[in-house]
């Protein structure tokens, strides 16, 4: 048996859609402090996921939506691979992916400083009108420093299961004041922003797809690990 049809075996996509109803749905629908908002899962690998964009938040003033199961996405990996995860689980009035003072990325970089980490993912959805599956967002490459060889390693994991529509700097995170952005500038940590299609985040519709992505960022942690890339 594949991962793929392990994950599907182990109810993992209706697992998902639960956890995603009341961990994000119900409590992004309300209104919270600052230091209630995050949640901090530590991890065996030092891989960091984020997911900043897990509920809904305020931009200039104007609510967005969220980007629907990233934070799910990120509580499963840290549950099957030991990635470390911290996601906005509430909405405190801001946006962590935008603004330049901001509680989330602050937050963040004390976890960096603390903790041995050696790669931050930054989750993020696309819209399905979008022809990629996953864009990797990198400062035209700036964000991944000296670890080129990162990128290469993740593509070829989500080709291997098919998740094979890639793009590269789409949404280049150079932009605004996003997390991939900030830990670049800040840190000597790789980083890279993924924006996944929506198509791969429907886990009650599309259960097959949502577990290719997720087993290929499950390959990638092991294979992260199995390497010695940090």
């Amino acid at each position: 048996m594949g991962l793929v049809e392990d994950l599907l075996e182990r109810d993992i996509p209706d697992y998902a859609s639960k956890l995603e109803c009341a961990g994000f749905y119900v409590l992004g629908n309300f209104p919270a402090q600052v230091g209630e908002a995050f949640l901090y899962l530590p991890g065996t690998l030092p891989i960091l996921l984020s997911a900043p964009h897990a509920v809904r938040h305020v931009r200039l003033g104007k609510a967005k939506p969220s980007d629907t199961f990233t934070g799910t996405m990120a509580v499963l990996l840290n549950y099957l691979s030991g990635c470390g995860v911290l996601v906005n689980r509430r909405n405190y009035g801001g946006d962590p992916n935008y603004d330049r003072e901001c509680k989330y990325k602050n937050f963040l970089l004390n976890i960096l400083k603390k903790n041995n980490v050696e790669l931050v993912l930054d989750l993020h959805g696309a819209a399905e009108k979008h022809a990629f599956a996953v864009d990797s967002g990198t400062l035209q490459g700036r964000s991944l420093k000296d670890k080129p060889e990162l990128l290469l390693y993740l593509e070829n994991c989500l080709n291997f299961y098919g998740v094979s529509d890639l793009s590269r700097d789409y949404f280049p995170a150079a932009k605004q004041h996003t997390v991939t952005r900030f830990v670049c500038e800040n840190t000597d940590i790789p980083a890279i922003q993924l924006e996944i299609n929506r198509r791969y985040r429907r886990p009650y519709e599309k259960p097959a797809d949502f577990c290719r992505l997720l087993a290929a960022l499950l390959d990638f942690s092991n294979l992260f690990k199995k390497n010695n890339c940090y």
